[in-house]
């Protein structure tokens, strides 16, 4: 019971640092959109309507002239809402597929304006295959085939450019969302992306990674927040454990440590023995734990949270060293207490 419970902490602790790990390396790869980073309107500083700004395609030239700058691909987006779950659409071509970091895992690329390309997410949410029909801002498409590989857009419907400017929108289609930037080789990203802000100050972001972002940066501390709680609560719940059983221990074996105190034990031999037994329990809870963790994670991140799979060494001597933790704070006392026990009433013990 005690190695089941604790080789569960163990887990928890595990499972949960691969996931803050595994998940900033995917949104850090997926929030580029397979390029080098993004440009987007940084409209969140804004208070009024008529200080919102919003790219449209002469940006586009713009970011291109700038040195470095390999390519420049626009994206335009709205949105649409099939029952419970809301979804965007992104108007894209097959060169542009490429260039956002997916690829089709079944079917083919849309041929025509009534065929839609759909993210793994979205055919799951919504049980559709290749070939079902699909109703966005009440038209009917065919769902020509199913895309996958990038965390972020795997929520998302791509169809034509020229399709996306047929749909019934809220919004004005001539803007665009989002712009993937390519940098030559050789090329600083940093420097580049620095003139691309310049071209626009404090009215365009470029991002590359999660804490450019505050969308993301916030979402990330908030669940890096709860997986830290959730880690300090599973360490306390483990040392609580392991001294009620390392106590339990000492008081059901007053009589045996009496009996070793009367053949000649010291009470550091007694405490030492004590600590052994804790360490013992911590190590064997380690091992068991670390290799249903990996297990759990080989299935888990790739196949349910679609997460690439990124191996620390230390989260695991991180978990061998707050396991080592729980075992000394569970049996201290435990193993103090049984120093104390004297020989004669241990004999008298029953």
């Amino acid at each position: 019971m005690t190695v089941s419970i604790i080789t569960f902490v163990i887990i928890l602790l595990i499972f949960l640092s691969s996931l803050n790990i595994s998940g900033m390396s995917t949104v850090n790869k997926d929030i580029s959109a397979g390029g080098d980073f993004i440009v987007k309107s940084n409209n969140t500083i804004y208070t009024t309507e008529n200080e919102v700004f919003f790219m449209n395609e002469s940006i586009i030239p713009e970011i291109e002239n700038i040195t470095g700058v390999e390519k420049a691909i626009p994206f335009k987006e709205t949105y649409f809402d099939e029952g419970v779950f809301s979804y965007m659409i992104r108007g894209v071509t097959s060169t542009t597929l490429k260039d956002t970091g997916t690829k089709i895992i079944e079917g083919k690329f849309p041929s025509n304006n009534n065929e839609v390309l759909i993210g793994r997410y979205v055919a799951s949410d919504l049980d559709k295959n290749t070939g079902d029909s699909i109703t966005i801002h009440n038209k009917t498409y065919i769902v020509s085939g199913i895309f996958g590989g990038n965390y972020q857009m795997d929520f998302e419907v791509f169809m034509l450019p020229e399709a996306l400017n047929k749909t019934t929108t809220p919004i004005d289609l001539e803007d665009i969302e989002l712009v993937v930037v390519h940098v030559k080789n050789g090329s600083n990203i940093e420097n580049v992306k620095n003139s691309v802000e310049e071209l626009h100050k404090g009215k365009i972001v470029a991002i590359s990674n999660v804490n450019e972002s505050e969308e993301y940066k916030i979402s990330y501390e908030s669940i890096n927040t709860i997986t830290n709680y959730l880690s300090l609560s599973a360490m306390i719940f483990g040392s609580l454990l392991l001294f009620y059983v390392m106590l339990s221990s000492v008081n059901s074996r007053v009589r045996e440590l009496g009996v070793l105190k009367a053949v000649g034990w010291s009470n550091n031999q007694i405490i030492t023995m004590i600590i052994g037994e804790s360490m013992v329990i911590s190590g064997i809870t380690w091992i068991i734990g670390a290799i249903i963790s990996v297990l759990l994670i080989e299935y888990i991140f790739p196949n349910i949270l679609f997460l690439d799979i990124v191996w620390d060494i230390w989260i695991f001597i991180k978990a061998l060293i707050i396991v080592i933790i729980i075992g000394m704070i569970g049996c201290l006392y435990p193993a103090y207490k049984s120093s104390k026990i004297s020989p004669t009433e241990a004999l008298r013990y029953e």
